[in-house]
């Protein structure tokens, strides 16, 4: 990545990586809150992680470092992309941009993951398998399917199990950041002392660690209420799409596409994965997550003892 050196000066020096689904987006807001620090604006732009984004899709570098120019004195400039943990391509990118760039990993029980990652790309539009077990069954498939093609960010989120293997995403970033630039909470901290879990991030960034944000539910399990208006903003037709480029810039599309997506959404209760199919989940993940337990050099016996 290259920038001018104003732009690499306003750009951000602090991350938060993923996982999807474990609090990133509840604790982009709260960091959001800080006066020691500035939040973009928007989240998954995931400009270090072109190896996922379709060429058409990429932010500019321009659009990019323009999201940090509301800053002012604060100590960190922030962004959220949440394909950065899976990305082979992100660490590197971000230490290459900011080598004393600080990274935010959230963790959540792999199977809880799954689940609720599910029914976010059913919501998004990414997956047509309603049904989680056969999403499933049809991962391997569609791996062998897309194996020679490029592994864009609409294929990879549907490799529930690559998704969902953090033991290699997190030594990616341990090794190439070391652990003084790394913080890693699991999503069970969050549930269990919301405050405890926010204070200690202040304190690994060293800002103000007594002050108090407003903790308010973010990111709930959603779901559409029209799918054909889903699919159009997802995938819009050459009939609306190419007037709307040649008439509105990126920000003001996307700012339409926002406001439409927040019309068409639901709040849901989520219903319970099967007990066979958690087991069996379970057992799938639990080689990775014994490795992940060296690696945090904590127990996480709680997320596959039932296998």
């Amino acid at each position: 990545m290259t920038a001018s050196a104003d732009a690499a000066r306003k750009g951000p020096d602090l991350f938060i990586v993923g996982a999807p689904k474990a609090g990133t987006t509840a604790m982009d807001t709260y960091l959001g809150q800080h006066p020691e620090i500035y939040m973009a604006p928007h989240k998954e732009t995931h400009f270090f992680a072109p190896d996922l984004i379709p060429p058409d899709e990429r932010m500019t570098p321009e659009a990019y470092f323009a999201m940090f120019e509301a800053g002012g004195a604060e100590k960190y400039f922030g962004e959220s992309s949440v394909f950065y943990l899976v990305s082979p391509a992100a660490a590197q990118a971000i230490r290459d941009f900011c080598p004393t760039a600080r990274i935010l990993i959230f963790l959540r029980n792999p199977v809880d993951f799954i689940d609720s990652h599910h029914s976010q790309i059913v919501y998004e539009g990414y997956e047509d398998l309603t049904d989680l077990r056969a999403a499933l069954e049809a991962e391997r498939a569609r791996r062998e399917a897309w194996r020679d093609g490029p592994a864009y960010y609409r294929q990879v989120v549907r490799y529930y199990r690559r998704m969902a293997a953090y033991s290699e995403q997190v030594q990616r970033y341990l090794e190439i950041f070391g652990c003084a630039q790394v913080h890693i909470t699991l999503y069970d901290d969050i549930r269990e002392d919301l405050p405890g879990a926010y204070r200690r991030v202040l304190e690994f960034l060293g800002v103000d660690p007594g002050f108090e944000a407003d903790f308010v539910v973010r990111n709930a399990n959603k779901a559409v209420r029209s799918s054909r208006l889903r699919n159009l903003l997802l995938d819009p037709p050459p009939w609306a799409s190419i007037p709307s480029r040649s008439l509105l810039p990126l920000s003001a599309r996307n700012a339409v596409k926002r406001i439409l997506k927040r019309a068409n959404t639901n709040i849901v209760r989520r219903p319970p994965m099967p007990e066979d199919l958690r087991r069996a989940l379970a057992a799938d993940l639990r080689p990775d997550m014994q490795r992940l337990e060296k690696l945090l050099d904590r127990d996480l016996g709680a997320w596959y003892g039932a296998a």
